[in-house]
């Protein structure tokens, strides 16, 4: 059986997952300093607390990042204009070093595009020869496929909101939010609620996250069903 490493990066901390045979052998998290999601040598300390787990042998690890920068675009889209840096500037600031990646997602019939900081690619490097990139909203996606009708998604990761709305299986709306209050948790929910015109008393709200029930006593009020993924 493999012996796996999943890392999960985010705006305000990290998280990693050991997995061999099939059970979870430890378990990480840690929240960043101010702004040190781009600071190479940050993160490269925030490893060495754990360099035991890092510095071991992997069958597959995996990096998946909660990056804001971002964009989907149709696939039939995408292949009359197959340039991940166009899309990615269409609506987000690019840096100058950071990775790009294109990642087909055929069963919504999308082109995800994503870049990642640099400084986090080097810590990469630093320890693995080689990793598979991900996005988180792939791993989103994965949650989706028992679920029908039309519903939405919220994954709380520190201080990030990443929600995701579904009819059937098509893709209407995916966004990560800045969330600092238990009111900016049920205001951008509600918001996304209303501009894609779900009903909270009647569409289900899929949950996912470290501490949610506190942020969920506010939301409960006026989105009816919610459940935990």
């Amino acid at each position: 059986m493999a012996k796996e490493l999943s890392i999960f990066f985010s705006k305000g901390g990290f998280s990693f997952f050991v997995i061999k045979n099939g059970d979870l052998i430890y378990h990480y998290k840690k929240e960043y300093p101010q702004n040190a999601f781009e600071l190479q040598n940050d993160l490269l300390n925030l490893t060495q607390e754990n360099a035991l787990y890092w510095r071991q042998n992997y069958d597959i690890v995996k990096a998946s990042f909660n990056s804001s920068q971002f964009n989907l675009v149709p696939i039939e889209i995408y292949e009359a204009h197959p340039e991940p840096l166009f899309w990615l500037e269409f609506n987000t600031e690019i840096f100058e070093l950071d990775p790009i990646k294109n990642i087909n997602i055929p069963e919504k019939n999308m082109v995800l595009i994503f870049s990642y900081a640099n400084e986090v690619d080097e810590v990469l490097k630093h320890y693995f020869e080689s990793y598979t990139v991900e996005h988180s909203l792939q791993n989103l996606i994965k949650k989706t496929t028992s679920h029908h009708g039309r519903r939405m998604y919220a994954h709380l990761f520190f201080n990030s909101l990443s929600l995701l709305v579904m009819d059937e299986e098509l893709v209407i709306f995916y966004n990560i939010f800045d969330v600092n209050t238990k009111e900016d948790f049920s205001y951008y929910i509600l918001n996304a609620y209303k501009n894609t015109d779900l009903d909270p008393t009647q569409d289900t709200l899929y949950c996912q996250g470290d501490d949610l029930e506190e942020y969920l006593k506010m939301l409960s009020n006026f989105v009816h069903h919610i459940e935990f993924i």
